[in-house]
């Protein structure tokens, strides 16, 4: 369902079919209350976890001689508007003229061991290819060691929430899961005209579908083998 749609599934859920709005543009009163439900309901679906599947996203960057440090939106580095947190599992090189047959994976380090390692002694003057990272205090990803010109470095984010706009704006996780957000709203609209019963159901459905969406949308977690 995009923006209007779920608008108009809320108010007919809670008994408001009349206040539908023709458009989410704009909107007062309990038209307004309905879209602005909607739009929260949707920013703390995204906002319940950091590291749901439909938030994230591709990058990558060239390097530049003697520049270690690549920040997510800056005049170096990547370009990503929407950053929120890198998935340090993600990270690799390849040499840019030669293509992707060139790839390595990078290994992650801790910013403390990065800043022993490749700024002391020598190594502060050395330029060759980057073979691990860290993040910075800005969430620059930080090359070690300093690279030469001419690699490309790419990787994986997760996006920060986003809002929807204008009417066909359509949350990024699957249809299967939209009728969610129309629940977290119905809570909303239940605690606004303490209508006890649209909020009940409303948090009932939603538990429901959030529990779905967590087993398809979030990383599967590994246990380690049985001890001897």
């Amino acid at each position: 369902m995009n923006f209007i749609q779920l608008v108009d599934r809320l108010s007919m859920e809670c008994g408001e079919a009349g206040n539908g709005p023709l458009t989410v543009v704009g909107q007062t009163g309990m038209a307004g209350n309905l879209v602005n439900w909607i739009n929260m309901a949707w920013t703390d679906i995204q906002s319940a976890r950091q590291d749901w599947d439909f938030l994230r996203r591709f990058a990558y960057c060239t390097t530049v001689a003697g520049q270690p440090s690549y920040t997510p939106n800056g005049t170096v580095g990547f370009n990503l508007p929407d950053f929120g947190r890198w998935d340090i599992q993600t990270f690799r090189n390849f040499n840019t003229s030669i293509g992707v047959t060139s790839e390595i994976f990078m290994d992650y380090m801790d910013y403390q061991a990065w800043w022993n390692t490749y700024n002391f002694n020598a190594t502060r003057n050395v330029q060759t290819r980057p073979i691990a990272f860290a993040i910075g205090a800005n969430k620059a990803i930080l090359l070690g060691p300093i690279p030469a010109d001419g690699y490309t470095v790419t990787g994986q984010y997760f996006a920060v929430p986003s809002s929807l706009a204008a009417d066909t704006d359509t949350p990024s996780m699957p249809s299967q899961f939209h009728m969610g957000v129309v629940y977290k709203a119905m809570m909303y609209y239940g605690l606004f005209h303490a209508a006890t019963e649209v909020y009940d159901r409303g948090d009932a459905e939603f538990s429901k579908i959030m529990s779905r969406l967590a087993a398809d949308h979030l990383p599967t977690a590994s246990f380690a083998g049985t001890l001897a």
